[in-house]
């Protein structure tokens, strides 16, 4: 691709997005202290929604592209079980239907590409229907407790809304009116709005703050996460993507 052709507003966002999961990865190691886990609770608000976002702005349905990450996470899932089982405590053996650690990513990425044929629809009403959809199934899988790391099968369907957001977003052919639309003031001042109360909500409550709602993991039987929390978990994470889309253009 030419620099002509390059979307610079894209490369800043996941530049940033970037420093934000290396920085949130160090917080977690010293996730006790205030601070610490005070920036760890803002940066997963919308750091990895936004990461998804940006995966289904490029998606497009490929054998050969689906091969490669499969060849990828069998290689990195094989590599990171095998030093962990020699090197780290704990009891850990090979297996490929639980991805060890960050490698939920390829596989959750894995499932959204082998999807996107099901999701292929035209017309923007039937995109929101897809999206209301997508959002009601993240919900009700909170009500079962089998859905957790497995399959990944509880990060790809929660983060699976903010996916189809991005496919349903034709950015290469509209991002001048897009980039436009996002800085109006209808737009903007509501989206600043909520970022602002969600980070207001941390700074004033963190220490009943469990980082583990912000995982995309656990259901209702954790203490803290309902129905209401992960809803406006879409809510804010979305505010939080057009506040920072608005200023990185």
């Amino acid at each position: 691709m030419s620099n002509k052709k390059r979307l610079y507003l894209i490369d800043n966002i996941k530049g940033l997005l970037i420093v934000l999961v290396v920085f949130g990865h160090i917080s977690e190691l010293f996730i006790k202290l205030p601070f610490n886990k005070i920036m760890y609770c803002i940066i997963y608000t919308f750091h990895m929604p936004a990461f998804v976002f940006c995966s289904g702005l490029f998606a497009r349905y490929s054998v050969r592209k689906i091969r490669h990450y499969i060849v990828i996470y069998m290689l990195f899932q094989t590599v990171y079980t095998l030093l962990a089982e020699h090197f780290l405590p704990g009891d850990t053996y090979l297996q490929y239907h639980t991805p060890y650690w960050a490698l939920w990513y390829i596989f959750s990425l894995i499932c959204w590409l082998l999807l996107l044929p099901l999701f292929d629809v035209n017309g923007a009403v039937k995109k929101l229907i897809v999206l209301l959809l997508a959002v009601f199934a993240a919900l009700l899988a909170g009500c079962d407790k089998q859905i957790g790391y497995m399959l990944s099968l509880s990060r790809t369907i929660v983060y699976l809304p903010y996916f189809l957001a991005g496919c349903y977003v034709d950015f290469r052919q509209n991002r001048r009116a897009l980039a436009a639309a996002v800085k109006r003031w209808y737009v903007l001042v509501p989206a600043l709005l909520i970022a602002a109360l969600s980070v207001g909500y941390i700074l004033s409550c963190y220490d009943n703050l469990d980082p583990r709602l912000y995982y995309g993991v656990f259901g209702y039987d954790l203490k803290g996460m309902t129905v209401m929390w992960r809803l406006t978990g879409y809510i804010a994470a979305s505010a939080q993507e057009l506040a920072q889309i608005s200023e990185g253009d």
